[in-house]
């Protein structure tokens, strides 16, 4: 019985690495152009009266290092700015107002291809992090909402790596990335007569990514 624990914490301690390593190891470093539909307008109770547009498309420029530590598994780190999404609302007082959302994200990755296959290799993604929103909310005269806050981040993605010469990486993503809703105060100005005490924001998106990239 002894000797079959030796074998099996021998073998974790060991075996599992040196399997995990045995691959030749890589680090890519990959630029992520795309879109992002915002799937959550912002909301502030009292003050919202009716939205003309929803799912706005955004722009999302992201980078991505990974490191390959197996021809399976890939892990290291994600930043990427989703650009404005506007939706025009108008208030209970009638005001055209501007509403706009920036975040930025950081997040550590992990990726696993599923196969590989002639015309490339499909791919699983999940990520962990944090993001920073700005929410703006502009009646073209006074801003109500002008604040950024930070709070949790994480992401689920499928993708497809294209094969071409190396070391050169193509490949396309679509993403969920989920981001937490925050909570933003109204502005205190002469120009603001309210009993709302604050908004809400969660600007979780569907994102489609196009991968370029360098492998070394």
């Amino acid at each position: 019985m002894k000797s079959i624990r030796v074998f099996v914490f021998g073998w974790l301690f060991c075996g599992a690495p040196s399997l995990l390593l045995a691959g030749q190891s890589h680090h890519e470093l990959i630029f992520e152009p795309g879109a992002g539909i915002q799937l959550a307008d912002p909301h502030i109770p009292g003050l919202d009266k009716n939205v003309d547009s929803i799912y706005d498309v955004s722009s999302f420029v992201g980078a991505q290092y990974l490191w390959d530590p197996s021809r399976n598994l890939g892990v290291g780190m994600d930043i990427n700015f989703l650009g404005d999404s506007s939706a025009t609302r108008r208030l209970i007082s009638g005001a055209p107002t501007a509403w706009q959302t920036k975040s930025l994200v950081v997040m550590a990755v992990l990726r696993y291809y599923a196969a590989s296959t002639s015309l490339g290799k499909p791919y699983l993604l999940a990520g962990l992090g944090a993001h920073r929103t700005t929410l703006l909310v502009d009646d073209n005269l006074t801003p109500i909402i002008d604040s950024s806050r930070w709070g949790l981040a994480c992401a689920l993605g499928v993708g497809w790596e294209i094969p071409v010469p190396d070391p050169f990486l193509l490949g396309a993503e679509a993403r969920w990335q989920v981001l937490s809703q925050t909570h933003y105060p109204i502005l205190n100005s002469p120009g603001v007569t309210t009993t709302a005490t604050g908004g809400r924001a969660q600007p979780s998106s569907i994102d489609l990514l196009l991968r370029m990239g360098i492998r070394f």
